[in-house]
């Protein structure tokens, strides 16, 4: 009795597996966050960071906003400036 009783709970627990995953399919995977930019980029609008002003850019940081591509010293500043584009927009020169 008591084999029995193991043997179908077992059963209903595998079966609940299988039943689950196929209703609810393959997990799904979050898109990225910020796709990569399909457009072209062109030379950076600014000669120093688009955040850290006074800081001179790495030509291989970059990131095109609006069809412009500006600049940074480092990537933590391209996340900053995701933040509020506009805002470091018109403080660049």
């Amino acid at each position: 009795m008591k084999k029995s009783v193991i043997s179908i709970v077992f059963a209903i627990v595998a079966a609940g597996g299988i039943l689950g995953y196929s209703i609810a399919g393959e997990p799904k995977k979050d898109p990225p966050k910020d796709p990569p930019s399909t457009q072209k980029a062109d030379a950076p609008i600014n000669k120093f960071c688009g955040v850290m002003q006074e800081h001179e850019i790495d030509p291989e940081v970059t990131y095109v906003y609006k069809e412009k591509t500006v600049a940074f010293c480092c990537a933590d500043c391209i996340d900053e400036f995701k933040k509020d584009p506009e805002k470091y927009m018109k403080t660049i020169k």
